[in-house]
């Protein structure tokens, strides 16, 4: 049986009736399911909770990433405004205040390109939504025993 969507018990009982001529309780699919699918499920809701630790370490790197170039940012925005100010005290061009006002402004475009691709990449991971994920997880349910599958969704319903 293909699931199509999420089913309860008594959904996929009475499919089974309807297009197998199979009689059974939603009980007794329910012990069945427990009986010889819980490992099954037991594991998939151990991926999940290894999904979500995985999840919050890259958003805590991501956190940290976006600390660090604010940072880097401020750092170069005092710099600039130091040799700016110093530039303005002094009215004449001097080279080594000129050069080191170059360095600060190029790494401060460095670092705001970098902040861009950053926050591009947050910004494409959050597009998917959960809409676009239900048909992939449904297609990789199909692989797996049918009685697993029901009691898959259950979990995930549950959840």
């Amino acid at each position: 049986m293909k699931l199509q969507g999420k089913r309860t018990l008594k959904e996929i009982s009475e499919y089974a009736k309807s297009q197998y001529g199979e009689k059974f309780s939603t009980a007794a699919l329910s012990r069945h399911l427990r009986d010889h699918c819980e490992k099954y499920v037991q594991v998939a809701v151990e991926s999940n909770g290894n999904r979500e630790r995985v999840i919050r370490s890259e958003i805590a790197k991501d956190i940290e990433a976006a600390q660090l170039l604010t940072r880097n940012l401020k750092l170069c925005a005092d710099m600039i405004g130091s040799l700016t100010k110093k530039f303005q005290e002094t009215g004449e061009p001097d080279l080594e205040t000129e050069k080191s006002l170059r360095y600060w402004l190029a790494e401060t475009r460095q670092t705001i390109e970098l902040a861009l691709k950053f926050y591009n990449r947050i910004k494409e991971s959050k597009d998917e939504k959960e809409e676009d994920i239900w048909p992939k997880i449904e297609r990789a349910i199909e692989i797996l025993p049918e009685g697993l599958q029901s009691k898959f969704l259950e979990a995930l319903e549950s959840q």
